[in-house]
C-alpha cells in the first residue's frame, strides 16, 4: 500500500511523473464499466492510494504541473473511488483551463458520487450551472438523482424534480420518470405527495398509467384522497373508459373508501355520453341508496340525456321526483327541458 505523501516531499519531477501515470489511465482505451468491475473488487485500502494521491496536491501546482486535461479524462478520474471533496477539487479546477467545457458525461459522474454521499444542494447547484453553461439535459441523469433521493428517503424532493425537469430545465419526462418517482413514493408510503405526481401525469394523458398507480397504492393498503380519486375517474370518463372507471369505483368502495356526488356525476356523465342512459338512471338509483343527495348538475345530465334518446316523458317523471327530493329546477333544466318538448311539437307542455 502506498503511503500518504505529503506535498513538502515531492520535487517537480516526481509530481509530473505521478501526473503521467493518472494520464496514462485515463487516455487508455479501458472501457468505463470494466474500470468500475476492477475498482470495485478492491479492498477499501485502493481507495486510500487514490486518495494519498491526489489529496496531498496543491491545486496551484497541480495547475502548473498537468498538461491540458480533456472532459473524457477528467471523466474517469471522476470515476475512481475518490472522495467526494477530491472529486469536487479535481471538477473546479479542469473547468480553469483556457478553452475547456465540462462535458454532460463529467457532470454526471460527478453528480453520481455526490448523490451516493447524499450531498444534494451541491447537485442542485451543479445543475443550474449546467442551465447556464447550455448543456443539453438528459432524462437519464434526473432519474439518477431521483433514485438517490429515493434511498435518501426524500420523495418530496424526487417529486419537485420531477416536476422542475420541464419547467426549470426544459428536459420533458416520459413514463421512466414517473415510474421511477411513483414507485418511491409507494415505497415511502406518501398518499399526500403522489398527487403532485397524479396530476402532471393526467395532464400529459397518461391515465392508464395514473390508473395503475392508483391501483398499485391501494394494494400496497394506501388510500389515495377521494379528490383525486374524482379526477381520476372523470379522466377516464372523459377518455371514454367509463367501464375502467366502474371498474375503478368498485375498488374504491372495496377499500372502504366513500365516494361522493362528484364521483357518480362523472359516471353518471360518462355513461350517458355513451348512450347507456338506462345504465346511468341505475348509478342514479345507487346514490340514492346510499343516502348521496343528487344536485342539479345529476338531475340535469339525465333529463337531458333522456330527452336526446327520446324520452320526454321519463324525463319529465325524473324532474318530479326530483322535486319531491327537494331538487330546485335551476335555468339549465327549463332550458333543456322547453328546447326539446318545443322542437317534439309537444304542445301539452
Amino acid at each position: 500500500m502506498l503511503k500518504r505523501l505529503k506535498l513538502s516531499d515531492l520535487g517537480l519531477q516526481d509530481l509530473q511523473s505521478l501526473c503521467k501515470n493518472c494520464y496514462a489511465f485515463c487516455s487508455s482505451g479501458v472501457k468505463a464499466s470494466h474500470c468500475e468491475t476492477v475498482l470495485n473488487n478492491h479492498e477499501p485500502e485502493s481507495e486510500t492510494e487514490w486518495e494519498s494521491l491526489l489529496k496531498p496536491f496543491d491545486l496551484e501546482k497541480l495547475r502548473k504541473s498537468l498538461n491540458w486535461i480533456s472532459p473524457n479524462q477528467l471523466r474517469k478520474l471522476l470515476e475512481l473511488p475518490l472522495d467526494v471533496s477530491t472529486s469536487v477539487k479535481l471538477f473546479q479546477w479542469a473547468g480553469t483551463q483556457k478553452g475547456y467545457c465540462h462535458s454532460f458525461d463529467v457532470y454526471c459522474a460527478l453528480i453520481d458520487k455526490l448523490g451516493a454521499a447524499g450531498e444534494f444542494k451541491v447537485i442542485d447547484s451543479l445543475l443550474l450551472q449546467m442551465k447556464e453553461e447550455q448543456i443539453v439535459f438528459k432524462e437519464s441523469l434526473f432519474i439518477l438523482i431521483m433514485k438517490y433521493y429515493g434511498r435518501a428517503g426524500l420523495p418530496g424532493q424526487a417529486t419537485r424534480l420531477l416536476l422542475d425537469m420541464r419547467s426549470l430545465f426544459s428536459c420533458v419526462p416520459t413514463f421512466r420518470s414517473y415510474n421511477v418517482v411513483l414507485d418511491i413514493l409507494v415505497a415511502g408510503n406518501c398518499p399526500k405527495v403522489a398527487p403532485n405526481v397524479f396530476y402532471e401525469m393526467l395532464n400529459k394523458g397518461a391515465v392508464d398509467k395514473a390508473l395503475g398507480f392508483f391501483e398499485e397504492m391501494m394494494r400496497e393498503g394506501l388510500d389515495p384522497h377521494i379528490k383525486s380519486c374524482n379526477i381520476l375517474i372523470n379522466r377516464l370518463c372523459r377518455t371514454g373508459k367509463v367501464q375502467n372507471a366502474l371498474d375503478f369505483l368498485r375498488d374504491m368502495i372495496h377499500r372502504g373508501l366513500t365516494p361522493d356526488i362528484v364521483t357518480y356525476n362523472s359516471l353518471i356523465n360518462g355513461l350517458c355520453k355513451m348512450g347507456h342512459v338506462r345504465e346511468a338512471l341505475d348509478l342514479f338509483d345507487k346514490l340514492q341508496d346510499e343516502g348521496i343527495s343528487a344536485d342539479a348538475i345529476t338531475y340535469n345530465t339525465l333529463i337531458s340525456s333522456q330527452c336526446k334518446e327520446g324520452m320526454l316523458d321519463d324525463a319529465y317523471v325524473l324532474l318530479s321526483r326530483g322535486v319531491g327530493n327537494g331538487f330546485i329546477p335551476n335555468d339549465v333544466t327549463w332550458y333543456i327541458l322547453v328546447r326539446n318538448f318545443v322542437k317534439e311539437g309537444d304542445e301539452e307542455w
